[in-house]
């Protein structure tokens, strides 16, 4: 990304502005200088005509120009001269002009999906977020906020709002689609079978863990009459047991498994056609969240949270601000590395460029005419009289240059003939 030009100062501008007004000023005093000086001679020199000659003309030019730039934004003199003062004149008009102009020559979907191709958004931040200065400089702005918003949370109103907030949404919420949905994606990515072997494999390797607790519990609860080493024997085949069908529930084709992948069906069909099923979710979630016992946890674990969360982010080696600069820069060698990702983003950029711009485009030009009508009169000439007053200066210099050359060269081609 490439750094913008840093824009102008105001004061900057007025100083600009006002030396080129003064440079302006002073060759039109200067050519009336010239010219009353050799107009006062009783016996001019072929000089003092020709200077003369080139001062008049400088003069005329300079006033005319004068005149037509102090005429853009108020009355010569404070004369009231037909079609002077133009821009004040005119504020509701101009401020419709360039409202349209904007709307129409800037704010143009094509336009801008155009240039945002050109643009190519997607390297350009791929290119800058694969520097890591750049990586950390952002993940410091981003992890900055957060102490500040997180302590913001903390006020008892603010935290009030949000778990009022959170009622309506859950109260809203219909969970029976939702649990649904996340069967039938497990389902399709066999991610179910998985989870089932996930948890065989947690109850094998807590079996394995607490054999000697199984055992000990056997011979608390025996009688005493039974032999110790019975009791040995009955836990051991306890042990077995459970192994080996954890064991058998391992393989795919166990009768147990195509029960379970049956009853996952009956599951995604009762969520979303049984009416009742989907009333017991969402009532259980809604008793559940209003428990003052819940509350009290979620706001425990907050709490927790909110403490190391804010006492990492204090730390020079944040592990947030670490982790979160590393995977911003790890982002940005991926998108270099992936062209289709890319592709995706500037469309997707181009997509929603267009949805915004759109159906903003006029409204975005009503209101800059708005802005622009809203302006007192003396702010918009003194806005725009310094924006392009140095430029117009220009034209009362060379309008005074400019008028005493061609004056220089009537008077050189009238003296010559």
């Amino acid at each position: 990304m490439t750094d913008a030009p840093a824009p102008i100062s105001t004061a900057e501008q007025d100083r600009t502005f006002r030396r080129f007004r003064w440079l302006a000023t002073s060759l039109l005093v200067a050519a009336g200088a010239v010219f009353v000086a050799a107009s006062r001679m009783d016996d001019p020199s072929l000089a003092i005509q020709f200077a003369k000659a080139a001062s008049e003309a400088a003069l005329v030019g300079g006033l005319a120009d004068w005149f037509a730039v102090t005429a853009i934004f108020r009355r010569p003199l404070g004369l009231p001269i037909p079609h002077t003062a133009v821009i004040p004149a005119n504020k509701e008009r101009i401020g419709t002009s360039i409202a349209a102009f904007i709307e129409h020559n800037f704010l143009d979907p094509e336009l801008v999906a155009a240039r945002i191709r050109t643009l190519d958004p997607a390297m350009r931040l791929a290119q800058w977020l694969a520097r890591p200065d750049n990586a950390r400089v952002l993940a410091d702005r981003l992890t900055a906020v957060l102490p500040f918003t997180i302590r913001r949370i903390e006020d008892r109103k603010i935290r009030a709002f949000l778990v009022w907030a959170m009622r309506q949404e859950i109260d809203a919420l219909e969970p029976a689609p939702l649990l649904g949905r996340v069967i039938e994606i497990l389902r399709q990515n066999d991610r179910h079978n998985a989870l089932f072997d996930f948890v065989v494999q947690t109850l094998r390797d807590l079996l394995r863990q607490n054999e000697r607790l199984i055992y000990e519990i056997v011979e608390d609860r025996s009688r005493w009459w039974v032999p110790r080493r019975a009791d040995r024997r009955f836990a051991e085949a306890i042990v077995t047991g459970l192994g080996g069908l954890l064991d058998d529930l391992g393989r795919r084709d166990h009768d147990v498994r195509a029960a379970y992948e049956d009853w996952l069906d009956r599951l995604v069909d009762d969520l979303k056609t049984s009416d009742s099923l989907r009333a017991k979710l969402r009532d259980g979630l809604r008793e559940t969240v209003r428990k003052r016992e819940v509350q009290t946890y979620v706001s425990a674990v907050w709490a927790e949270l909110h403490r190391l969360l804010v006492s990492d982010l204090e730390k020079p080696d944040s592990v947030v601000r670490n982790g979160l600069a590393s995977a911003l820069r790890k982002m940005g060698q991926g998108l270099l590395e992936d062209d289709a990702m890319r592709e995706r983003l500037n469309a997707r950029a181009e997509e929603t460029t267009r949805a915004v711009v759109l159906p903003w485009r006029r409204e975005i030009g009503h209101f800059v005419a708005d802005v622009v009508r809203g302006w007192e009169t003396a702010s918009i000439v003194e806005r725009m009289e310094r924006a392009v007053g140095r430029d117009l200066q220009y034209i009362r210099i060379n309008g005074t240059i400019v008028g005493a050359t061609v004056g220089s060269a009537i008077f050189a081609l009238s003296h010559l003939l």
